[in-house]
């Protein structure tokens, strides 16, 4: 479940086979009487009684790397929650990741840690804090 927060950013690190599987990430369908059907992630890791406003939503897909800056350095507000982030873990990860999802003004409790659906594979890292200007 995510529970809507201002000023944190829940946190997912993972693999994809191409950018097309995570192009769809996070895109809502709707049906032709207007309702809406969770994006297929946010059905996987148990968070789809929430909407989640697309605004608030970031995904990006990289070459493939091992370092935690690489996959996050560049992203909105990554200048301020990348120091608490370092404060919890290493640069450095045991595996190399290439795709980077960033949910703003929500906390995720971490009920799923790992979601896996159609060649995409997703790790939740934390929800940090976050001051905009």
């Amino acid at each position: 479940m995510l529970v809507e927060e201002n000023n944190m950013v829940s946190i997912w690190i993972g693999r994809a086979e191409d950018k097309e599987k995570i192009d769809s990430l996070m895109e809502y369908a709707y049906d032709e009487d207007g309702d809406a059907t969770p994006p297929k992630f946010v059905q996987a890791s148990e968070i789809d009684d929430i909407y989640i406003d697309e605004d608030f939503v970031e995904v990006s897909f990289q070459e493939s790397t091992d370092s935690l800056t690489s996959l996050l350095e560049g992203h909105s507000y990554s200048h301020y929650f990348l120091p608490e982030l370092f404060k919890h873990f290493d640069d450095q990860l045991e595996e190399n990741f290439n795709v980077t999802l960033l949910i703003y003004h929500f906390e995720f409790n971490g009920a799923v840690s790992e979601v896996a659906f159609d060649g995409v594979q997703m790790f939740y890292v934390g929800a940090l804090p976050f001051e905009k200007i």
